[in-house]
């Protein structure tokens, strides 16, 4: 599906903005960046932020990755649509985007943990749930 979504761009001479808050965060299947695709690097925006990976929603800590060009155009947009910072928390999430790789596998799997606790709480008066393999939004 996402070759598609690159075929079309490049077709149509289109910018992908790929946000991948979540690429931690998934289950039982491997987080694939749209950016790593052939074709795709040139073209692509990848957004992602400290909020869900670090349950720090409200620091709202940010960035933004892709060709210069890209990068500068939404530097620009980003200057006047924004108006505080959460620069007092730039340093510790700089801190955790440096954890090894484990780190990350472990969130996933305890958030994986937790659903399954809640899932199995809701049977009891009869409820159902569907967990989903992949991406939780």
């Amino acid at each position: 599906m996402l070759e598609r979504v690159v075929e079309l761009a490049t077709r149509y001479d289109a910018v992908i903005i790929s946000d991948e808050v979540y690429e931690h965060l998934t289950f039982g299947v491997r987080h694939i960046p749209v950016a790593t695709l052939p074709g795709a690097a040139e073209r692509t925006l990848t957004i992602s932020s400290a909020g869900k990976t670090f349950s720090f929603t409200g620091w709202k800590i940010g960035w933004l990755c892709g060709p210069e060009h890209l990068v500068s155009a939404a530097r620009t947009v980003k200057q006047f649509l924004s108006y505080s910072s959460g620069t007092p928390f730039q340093t510790a999430i700089a801190a955790g985007l440096g954890l090894p790789d484990e780190f990350y596998t472990g969130i996933a799997d305890t958030l994986q943990l937790k659903r399954d606790i809640l899932s199995e709480g809701c049977a009891p008066p009869g409820w159902t749930s569907s967990p989903r393999r992949g991406r939780t939004s």
